[in-house]
């Protein structure tokens, strides 16, 4: 009798660690992957600093993540609206976006550069103060450029290749990004150069819809990471030392 309680109490508990085992929560998860080394696309897939760490966070919580590949001012908009559970996609929080959405730990601090050919003349942001410059729709750098250039004549284009296109046909004579993905640019096309914007910093962090479940939880892990240096070694493997700058 004992022997047979025992086994089937065993049975009982294998059962219940299977099935937890196999349990996974589903979250669908936004970004604009024309953005590298945050997320792009490589050899058929998505990869990037991005991908790889919400990839781990989700590993911790048990998750199973359908990544979503949207132009960044429509994964803005299905943030806001529920479409998506989160976003993680080089995101700056700010007070206009807090009022629609809700915002993580910063994950990443990025300062802002400016993106010219190197033929031009460009090394500074005054330099800039009456032409034509670009930065992707929705982004923060709007806000960015109409505080640093309240006269700038400023152009939004979706995707990063199309801003890309438009300041070497002349277009616009510079564009707007982080300096990280501005040295990715730069490394890549030797008509390319760059400069950094002193004193102007953003911390990126993941977008919710207000009142999600998945921020207290996220949050946990994001302070984990940062604590363990699991960011830190992403950081280190994505991020290089900027290539050329003006």
């Amino acid at each position: 009798m004992i022997f047979a309680c025992l086994f089937g109490c065993k049975d009982h508990k294998d059962t219940q660690n299977h099935t937890h085992s196999q349990k996974k929560e589903a979250v669908v998860v936004a970004t604009c992957a024309d953005n590298p080394p945050f997320s792009y696309h490589r050899l058929g897939r998505m990869t990037g600093f991005e991908i790889d760490l919400f990839d781990k966070i989700a590993e911790e919580l048990n998750l199973t993540v359908e990544w979503k590949d949207l132009a960044f001012d429509a994964l803005l908009e299905s943030v806001q609206s529920g479409k998506v559970d989160c976003a993680i996609s080089a995101i700056a929080e700010n007070e206009k976006r807090k009022s629609v959405m809700d915002f993580s730990l910063p994950y990443h601090d990025s300062k802002v550069a400016f993106i010219v050919t190197k033929d031009s003349n460009f090394q500074k942001v005054d330099d800039l103060k009456d032409e034509f410059i670009g930065t992707q729709i929705g982004s923060t750098h709007e806000t960015v450029l109409e505080g640093m250039l309240p006269n700038g004549k400023i152009q939004t284009l979706p995707k990063m290749p199309e801003l890309l296109a438009a300041l070497k046909n002349s277009s616009i004579k510079a564009l707007v990004t982080g300096a990280i993905e501005a040295s990715n640019h730069v490394k890549n096309d030797d008509k390319l150069a760059y400069f950094i914007v002193p004193d102007q910093v953003e911390l990126f962090a993941i977008a919710f819809p207000k009142g999600s479940k998945l921020l207290e939880k996220i949050n946990g892990i994001i302070k984990k990471f940062k604590d363990d240096g699991t960011i830190s070694t992403l950081e280190k493997k994505y991020f290089k030392e900027p290539l050329f700058q003006r």
